[in-house]
């Protein structure tokens, strides 16, 4: 690693450290030390903080530090404190108008007696301190895929644009600020997926009735974890995965660990091949948001193994870095999901997909495979004119990798 990567790598570290001790304070319902917080830059901060959708969580402690102390002597100027509050009411203003929303849509659901299950950041919301501190930009709901064209009716008759639909993946919905992705299955059929597809085929038999007469199921909490551990890999093992991840682990285990089965846990994590990955996000999250991160031993505290997994986090985002994912395709990163190739033919099957691409991404072209001819054309003007941005940058990252 060069000089200035490493120099890159500190000021990460550095910048998501002060992020992480935010994120604590917020957690347990401390102002920050004045010694700590006035040491930070809070527009790097606060550029970490939306890479990882954690703008909300991260400001609510600065402002409970104004609030006592008055801003003077921090690291930013009005205007950003006052944007940064700006998107702290917008996000739990949506938060709010979201629930209702969903409430409307479930609503339906029950009328109709259309089993259902909400998942994911919905449930990880409840056990954040306060109403819009877990944000999110979609809801993601599982259900009856007996029904999947009559919710597509419903939610266009609702005024939603339909986004995806009839692929293996969620049939996505937006109108205006919301977003629903309605999963008919929990994972595709692909091959990195095939652990995860086959041990959700019968996914009903996992859920059980929320009340009776209702259409809405659950997962019970030690299957609601290990889903949760296996959509969290996925996204690990690709593209990478962002801290919210890690908070979400720990706001969950904080509230429920105590009751949890920790056995079966473990038991079925094994047998789906994510075990040690589960431990090292859980090790990793204890490490950092636990109370003691309020005191000056967190650095201490972090091997240079758990130093290399941060800084792993810490760059890729929400939703995963571009760049891992095209790394980890040509062996440049280590990736136990996905078999490198070579950077030839990484570009060969960037130009010529194979027919899995077509079956889970473009069903359409796959059902009629006289349109595929077209579709090259398509993707070369494409990343000529509509994308060049994104195609030299996937250019420079394969020619300066090391594989």
């Amino acid at each position: 690693m060069t000089e200035e990567k490493d120099n890159a790598a500190e000021r990460t570290l550095s910048v998501g450290m002060d992020m992480i001790y935010l994120i604590s304070c917020a957690l347990h319902g401390v102002v920050p030390a004045h010694d700590a917080i006035t040491e930070m830059d809070l527009d790097a901060v606060h550029r970490m903080a939306a890479k990882h959708s954690l703008q909300v969580i991260v400001y609510d402690p600065i402002a409970r530090y104004v609030e006592a102390n008055g801003a003077e002597g921090l690291h930013a100027d009005g205007e950003l404190l006052a944007r940064w509050k700006a998107e702290q009411a917008t996000y739990i203003r949506k938060t709010i108008l979201f629930e209702m929303e969903r409430e409307r849509i479930l609503s339906w659901f029950e009328e109709q007696k259309i089993w259902y299950a909400v998942l994911k950041g919905v449930i990880f919301q409840r056990y954040y301190p306060k109403v819009g501190m877990r944000q999110m930009c979609d809801n993601d709901i599982l259900f009856d895929p007996a029904f999947r064209s009559a919710v597509r009716d419903r939610m266009v008759a609702d005024g939603y644009a339909v986004r995806t639909y009839d692929s293996p993946y969620p049939d996505t919905y937006t109108k205006g600020q919301f977003s629903f992705e309605m999963h008919h299955a929990l994972y595709t059929d692909s091959p990195e997926d095939r652990i995860f597809s086959d041990y959700y085929r019968n996914v009903r038999e996992r859920l059980a009735t929320v009340s009776e007469g209702s259409a809405a199921q659950d997962f019970s909490n030690e299957d609601f974890y290990i889903y949760c551990a296996t959509h969290s890999y996925k996204h690990f093992s690709d593209a990478g995965n962002g801290v919210r991840a890690l908070v979400d682990i720990y706001v969950y285990l904080r509230a429920e660990g105590e009751h949890l089965d920790h056995a079966y846990m473990k038991r079925e994590l094994g047998a789906l091949g994510i075990g040690d990955y589960d431990a090292m996000t859980r090790r990793l999250a204890d490490k950092l948001f636990a109370p003691e991160t309020l005191s000056d031993c967190l650095k201490a505290s972090l091997s240079e193994e758990d130093e290399d997994m941060l800084l792993y986090f810490l760059d890729s985002g929400t939703y995963g870095s571009r760049v891992h994912a095209i790394k980890k395709r040509i062996g440049a990163i280590p990736g136990d999901r996905i078999v490198p190739t070579s950077k030839s033919r990484y570009f060969i099957r960037r130009i010529f997909p194979d027919m899995e691409y077509y079956r889970l991404h473009h069903p359409t072209v796959y059902r009629h495979k006289i349109l595929i001819p077209f579709f090259w054309i398509y993707r070369f003007f494409r990343g000529i004119f509509g994308r060049t941005g994104k195609l030299f940058s996937e250019l420079r990252t394969v020619f300066r990798s090391k594989s």
